[in-house]
């Protein structure tokens, strides 16, 4: 059983995404991750359906994030632009991106809101 506090977990759980985001692929990053952390963080009393919104979102993060931003990469391949060009033309998404997933990690019912009217 994981002794730390259940926010102190997450902290790490979501930092080992965003690093992972800069090296490796991210539907490698989503299958190993998500083996692992997933029964810890359902251990820890938190909502599955927010772990996921929030793991896509970081996985979106690392999609734009340098050295391996695909999404990035694509875009500079396709336009014949260059990568650091593209790269800085994407920062104003990628700052956006990371306060939004703030937001929904600092009030989960962002996330949980809709899919509870299914329940």
């Amino acid at each position: 059983m994981v002794t730390m506090p259940p926010y102190l977990l997450m902290v790490a759980i979501f930092a080992c995404y965003f690093i992972a985001g800069f090296f490796m692929d991210e539907m490698a990053t989503l299958i190993i991750f998500t083996s692992l952390f997933y029964p810890l963080v359902i251990a820890a009393g938190y909502d599955g359906i927010w772990y996921g919104v929030v793991t896509i979102m970081m996985i979106l993060i690392g999609f734009l994030t340098p050295p391996v931003g695909v999404v990035s990469l694509v875009t500079a391949g396709i336009t014949k632009i260059r990568v650091e060009t593209v790269f800085r033309g994407v920062t104003p998404f990628w700052l956006a991106l990371i306060v939004s997933t703030f937001i929904v990690i600092t009030f989960p019912k962002i996330a949980t809101y809709l899919p509870g009217l299914m329940r």
